[in-house]
């Protein structure tokens, strides 16, 4: 309420921390399209993959306890980190002398970087199936407004549920995601 209050005194800034929170797949949605027409500047702090990368076209994150700004889209950043972590992989080369000492860590390394290949590949898989899932919801959204199934009131108990399943599916997602993202940065800490 508060949000559409400034959104209709032509307030020219909104500073937005975690609008998503609470609100359905059909009010995000809403949400986008009140934002990609609005004519103002706007800062958005928010967990939501799906809503930033429908809104967001200027990223900044804290690297190194350094505030840094990337210029596109959400996508865009995730890809370009993405290819910053394979660079400095592939850059990382040891000396021949630190190869023995490392030697009786090899196990330990070689362990360490699967466990953070299997879980860097989970994250990814659980994006994909994550933004799969919120797709089909959009559509089960998108039919629920078909004259069809409006004017059926067993077509829309039937539409409300799938899209009350697919929320559920979406949170479990996003909860696994969580809990698998978690198990990475502690394996990256140690």
């Amino acid at each position: 309420m508060a949000l559409a209050k400034t959104i209709l005194t032509k307030a020219n800034f909104l500073l937005l921390d975690e609008p998503t929170n609470h609100l359905d797949m059909k009010s995000v949605n809403t949400l986008i399209k009140v934002l990609e027409d609005y004519e103002g500047s706007f800062v958005v702090v928010s967990h939501d993959r799906y809503f930033l990368s429908q809104i967001a076209n200027k990223i900044w994150y804290i690297e190194d306890k350094v505030l840094k700004q990337y210029p596109g889209t959400y996508d865009e950043f995730e890809y370009y980190k993405s290819q910053q972590k394979q660079q400095a992989a592939a850059e990382t080369v040891k000396p021949a002398k630190a190869a023995k000492v490392i030697e009786t860590n090899n196990d330990g390394d070689k362990e360490k970087k699967k466990q953070q290949t299997k879980l860097n590949n989970r994250i990814k898989s659980l994006d994909e199936l994550s933004a799969k899932a919120k797709k089909e919801l959009q559509q089960i959204i998108a039919d629920m407004s078909n004259g069809d199934v409006v004017s059926n009131g067993e077509k829309v108990k039937a539409m409300a549920q799938m899209m009350k399943m697919k929320e559920n599916e979406i949170a479990k997602l996003e909860a696994e995601w969580e809990e698998v993202y978690t198990q990475l940065m502690a394996i990256e800490d140690n």
